[in-house]
């Protein structure tokens, strides 16, 4: 890659109103490019640096769905199994029916959700954090929240499709956390913890900052398109729906050195940099198996990632295969497992109107 043109990216992107950004790549365990640009705190004059905290809200997701991966390798559940066994509480679940004429109809699902079902996004579930089943746990719990309460009152809403019949961004993967502490027995950070933040030295990922790091969050941006510029919307991510609450989907916390150590097992076969495996190749391959169209020209989704399925469609220079996904406020990974080949994205600023991600493939692939 050119390391010129990576770094003017960065810069470019600071002066466009990204208030800070940083960005690593990997290559075989090796790291071939780190960058900075701009601040972490604008406001403080706090230029930006390379142990800075931030929310990485849906790159928690590829981490959610590798711990999961590591307990169907363990043979403590399958992907085909119904999600019903480990949380009954879904086992029986009605789905609500559009009709012709306009009306709705609510009915029994003709089959159950099923784990995989879950890793694709395609159970059925939404995105409304303010329903009245979570608002319901929120008073009961003083807002406590824990996992496993939310996730059982997310089964007494009716689906809003069949369970596998197509895709829908939801609260799925917060499912499988609670999910993994059915299985694993423990909580959902607990195990995430012990399987993958301790073996790879992620030091500085979890869901909560202690106080001796407070000072490393980066202060937490929204491009206002009124204003024409990036406001300071305090530290808080949405996804954290009470103090007990550990969310699978977008709830976790993380550094560049940490995040892209994270992603450079995914490229090296499921190894980290220190020798500890966290994964198989295999079931890399079946977390990259595409599954259904989104809209990401030449990207199919799989479980828990986007995949390269299309050059002509993608207009990328990755390999088909790559894989990858996205945070809201604009961090960015990439995996390439054909070329060992790694990148970790970061900033934090949510709704931004700039198409990042493919500058930053183009230059890695340059």
């Amino acid at each position: 890659m050119n390391v010129n043109d990576a770094q003017a990216i960065l810069d470019s992107y600071v002066a466009k109103g990204i208030p800070g950004c940083s960005m690593t790549v990997y290559k075989d365990h090796k790291e071939i490019f780190r960058a900075k640009s701009g601040y972490a705190d604008a406001e403080a004059g706090r230029e930006m640096s390379f142990d800075a905290l931030a929310n990485i809200y849906s790159c928690s997701k590829v981490i959610t769905c590798t711990a999961a991966l590591t307990l169907v390798a363990a043979g403590k559940m399958r992907l085909d199994d119904a999600l019903g066994e480990y949380i009954p509480e879904f086992a029986k679940m009605n789905v609500r029916v559009h009709l012709p004429n306009g009306e709705s109809v609510i009915r029994p699902t003709s089959r159950q959700i099923k784990i995989s079902d879950l890793f694709t996004m395609s159970a059925g579930l939404d995105y409304d954090l303010n329903s009245e089943p979570i608002r319901r746990v929120r008073e009961k719990t003083d807002g406590r929240c824990p996992t496993l309460e939310i996730v059982k009152a997310l089964a007494d809403r009716p689906l809003c499709f069949e369970p596998g019949t197509q895709f829908r961004y939801s609260l799925c993967h917060d499912v499988i956390g609670a999910l993994i502490e059915v299985v694993s027995g423990m909580s959902f950070g607990e195990y995430l913890k012990r399987t993958i933040f301790d073996p790879l030295e992620m030091n500085d990922t979890g869901f909560v900052v202690g106080n001796e790091k407070t000072s490393r969050m980066m202060a937490q941006y929204r491009y206002d398109p009124e204003l024409g510029k990036a406001v300071n919307i305090g530290p808080k991510c949405a996804y954290k729906l009470g103090s007990e609450y550990e969310s699978g989907g977008a709830g976790l916390i993380s550094s560049l050195e940490d995040y892209g150590k994270f992603v450079d097992m995914l490229a090296c076969e499921g190894v980290g940099a220190n020798g500890a495996r966290i994964i198989s190749r295999g079931f890399i391959d079946v977390m990259r198996a595409p599954k259904f169209v989104i809209n990401h020209p030449g990207y199919r989704y799989a479980l828990g990632v986007m995949v390269h399925t299309d050059r002509s469609e993608s207009l990328m220079p990755s390999p088909l295969g790559e894989f990858a996904w996205s945070g809201a406020a604009g961090s960015q990974m990439l995996i390439d497992p054909e070329n060992h080949i790694s990148m970790f994205y970061m900033q934090h600023m949510l709704a931004t109107p700039l198409p990042v991600r493919d500058r930053l493939v183009n230059v890695v692939y340059s």
